[in-house]
């Protein structure tokens, strides 16, 4: 979860700065918090290089956001992710209309392209160039969702992919040609594991 800095306004109207200078900023939905039985609120989030909007539902074992779309950089991605062994400098350009975790399960439906960059392994080392990629999640079935990363030109060449099942089990498979690329993330020839929620 991403580490919120100095908060200031109410839980009904407020804003909170996000580790590398982004700012969230939140304005309580009375209509939706009253359908779907949670606390929701229409949110954005702006800096240099982000600027992306959209809303949230939170109860307490469930995080549900919707029509989450703009730009982002990798400032946003090591706010969100702050436990990623790497950090990576590239443009984003998100477009999300579902994304759901808690309770052991995730959905999402959506997509992310990012511009070519470069990314760094946290331990140092040298960054490793990135070209442009697209992260396309859909269902994968009727109980798990695929989480599928390629080259933004080449949507058939899979490079990685991870599976999220409604019961919690997530399964990750990054390919010889992924581990290429990312050997920030990844030994050599590749990797496949599974874990729960």
């Amino acid at each position: 979860m991403p580490a919120l800095g100095a908060v200031s306004g109410t839980i009904w109207h407020g804003e909170a700065a996000l580790a590398g200078g982004d700012r969230l900023e939140w304005r309580f939905a009375p209509l939706r918090t009253l359908s779907s039985l949670a606390f929701a609120a229409d949110f954005t989030v702006t800096g240099a290089q982000t600027d992306l909007a959209g809303r949230a539902a939170l109860s307490p074992s469930r995080v549900r956001l919707d029509s989450v779309a703009g730009r982002a950089d990798g400032t946003l991605l090591r706010a969100a992710f702050p436990d990623l062994p790497f950090t990576c400098e590239l443009g984003l350009q998100v477009d999300v209309p579902r994304l759901t975790f808690g309770d052991g399960a995730t959905d999402v439906a959506g997509e992310i392209r990012s511009t070519p960059g470069t990314c760094t392994p946290r331990t140092g080392g040298t960054p490793a160039p990135v070209p442009a990629l697209l992260a396309t999640a859909r269902a994968a079935g009727p109980n798990s969702t695929a989480l599928v990363v390629t080259p933004a030109t080449q949507r058939r060449e899979t490079l990685a992919r991870t599976v999220f099942t409604r019961d919690g089990r997530v399964s990750i498979t990054v390919r010889p040609q992924g581990a290429a690329l990312f050997p920030f993330a990844s030994p050599p020839g590749g990797l496949s594991l599974e874990t729960t929620l």
